[in-house]
């Protein structure tokens, strides 16, 4: 059972970091674009790592063909993701982020044949209400699209990378698969940075101004968070690592109460119907998981 200790601790370490992030696109760096950009940079350390440490090898052309895909994939789900964190607090955020459990598990059931036991029906259900609930209310920006709906483009591409990392595994090493992924995740970020001036500029004032500090403990908090989740998802069905990580948004909540994150996070609305929406919200997610196997 050693998965679960990954599988927990990458929400975890998420949640922490969905935090800073949300703070800094609030004060410091308001380009979505540019934080993604940033997170796909940072994707080099570990592939330098992996290299130095041997890993990496050539699994053979399909399988790197498929494991570049699934690192394009995962580094494009942060562009709904800072997209809709940027109009939203990031517990809101991550209470609509919970269709992506849902999709994941499903979709683990019709194309990898994993087992769906009758109660998690029930669980599905239950999350569907916490992301429809998570949904109501909490935007503060207004933009081109909704909050709600960057975190449904989200949620689909979340659950197509799990299912994606998870077919991989089963065929080739966590150490290889992974490399290759934040290799493909750290090109595809350089792409959107040839590719966008605007962004580049914001880019290079980050790492010129007072956040590189922030940014870098960021992206090392993110860089453990992610490569937990994979980590976990080497080792079991992608319906229990989906489970697991539907947690992140009660880590929010619960590191945002804490003073040392207050200044990161900025307040969300403080009306009652909307503190009530996400009291039922968590509720409805904390059993939910607990339905569908934690």
């Amino acid at each position: 059972m050693s998965w679960i200790v990954f599988a927990v601790a990458a929400p975890a370490i998420l949640a922490l970091t969905n935090l800073i992030e949300s703070g800094l696109l609030e004060k410091r760096i308001p380009d979505p674009t540019a934080f993604v950009i940033i997170t796909g940079l940072f994707k080099i350390v570990p592939v330098l790592f992996l290299v130095v440490w041997g890993a990496g090898l050539w699994p053979g052309a399909g399988l790197a063909a498929f494991a570049a895909l699934t690192g394009v994939v995962g580094i494009l789900i942060y562009v709904p993701y800072f997209q809709g964190l940027h109009r939203a607090a990031a517990a809101d955020v991550l209470l609509m982020w919970q269709l992506w459990p849902i999709l994941a598990i499903l979709a683990a059931r019709l194309l990898l044949h994993e087992t769906l036991h009758p109660v998690q029906y029930l669980a599905i259900a239950l999350l569907l209400v916490c992301s429809a609930l998570g949904s109501q209310g909490g935007e503060r920006r207004r933009g081109p699209g909704s909050a709600r709906a960057w975190m449904l483009l989200a949620s689909v591409l979340q659950a197509a990378e799990v299912l994606m990392q998870r077919w991989l595994f089963l065929r080739t090493s966590f150490t290889t698969g992974y490399a290759w992924m934040a290799a493909f995740s750290f090109l595809t970020a350089l792409v959107l940075l040839a590719a966008r001036p605007v962004s580049r500029k914001v880019v290079r004032e980050a790492f010129r101004g007072k956040s590189l500090k922030i940014l870098v403990v960021n992206q090392a908090l993110d860089v453990a968070g992610i490569t937990s989740s994979e980590y976990a998802t080497s080792l079991v069905p992608a319906s229990l690592i989906s489970a697991t990580e539907g947690l992140q948004p009660l880590f929010v909540l619960l590191f945002g109460a804490l003073a040392p994150f207050r200044k990161f996070s900025p307040q969300p609305p403080s009306g009652r119907a909307h503190q009530i929406r996400r009291a039922v919200a968590i509720v409805c997610a904390v059993a939910g998981l607990a339905l569908i196997g934690i």
